[in-house]
């Protein structure tokens, strides 16, 4: 479970469209409103194609802080704990379920540990 960044991946949000596609993926193009998240992670993989803005993802269990900027593509692997900081931005996602079948809550809690 893990976090991959491979800067200036893309030149354009058709680019990557149809790059998830040719992966099977289902794709959702968005802009997303500004977010800190609590600790979460996800039961599906993603790959998030950065257009605009700016998006910081920090890997919990690492302390690994990745900021990605315009042509970015992030790849975030299921199970994978997380907090996602980011002014707006728009992003184009490739996902391995699409987004109205996704179980709910999407952004799942971190475990509760008791002392």
């Amino acid at each position: 479970m893990a976090v991959t960044v491979t800067p200036d991946r893309f030149s354009s949000e058709s680019d990557a469209e149809t790059f998830f596609e040719t992966l099977g993926l289902h794709v959702l193009t968005q802009d997303r409103p500004a977010r800190r998240s609590e600790p979460h992670w996800h039961d599906f993989d993603a790959k998030i194609f950065v257009v605009t803005g700016e998006l910081s993802l920090t890997e919990v269990d690492t302390g690994i802080v990745h900021q990605c900027g315009p042509g970015a593509l992030v790849e975030v692997d299921a199970g994978t704990m997380h907090v996602e900081d980011f002014p707006e931005y728009r992003s184009v996602t490739g996902l391995t379920v699409p987004y109205d079948q996704m179980s709910k809550p999407i952004d799942k809690p971190a475990p509760v540990t008791l002392g």
